[in-house]
């Protein structure tokens, strides 16, 4: 039985490496690319100020879980009050996971989330191309703040990520 954990486990691992690859190479040209932060740049507000509207408490930034690879870049979805989406990507210039780095989002109009039950949500989003649209469903633990995919952790809360333009 330990096999067949360990199977499931590397395919999800695997999924989610295609997933994120199918992410950068099937980009359209809209996708921005942006020097390294200054300095004095700000921590983006993952969870928006109070308002009159009461904020779902899964609006924010979410970090991928860093590959046991060692790669030099980290990824993000962060979901927007409107109901919008967008991956990030910061892919660092000396080669570890941290310093200096290029931000590069994807998102259009087709990237939405769903929101299903307190503890249940889908990630909406098509390329406008023949593949139609992706559908990824989620699963939100309270306790660990984090996002699962068929069990598999799918993302962790990050309040420090900051976007660049």
């Amino acid at each position: 039985m330990s096999m067949k954990k360990s199977i499931t486990a590397v395919s999800l691992l695997l999924a989610v490496l295609m997933m994120i690859t199918m992410l950068t190479a099937c980009a359209d040209n809209s996708i921005t690319s942006q020097p390294a932060p200054a300095a004095s740049a700000t921590v983006a507000e993952t969870r928006p100020a109070e308002s009159a509207q009461p904020v779902d408490p899964l609006v924010g930034a979410w970090r991928f879980p860093p590959s046991p690879y060692g790669d030099d870049f980290s990824v993000y979805v962060v979901l927007n009050a409107d109901g919008s989406f967008y991956n990030a990507t910061n892919l660092y210039q000396n080669g570890a996971s941290s310093g200096p780095y290029t931000q590069t989002i994807t998102t259009n109009e087709t990237f939405v989330w769903k929101k299903l039950s307190d503890h249940s949500l889908e990630l909406h989003y098509s390329y406008l191309d023949d593949n139609g649209e992706f559908v990824t469903p989620l699963t939100y633990s309270e306790a660990d703040d984090a996002l699962y995919w068929d069990g598999a952790l799918y993302a962790v809360r990050d309040n420090t990520f900051v976007r660049d333009n």
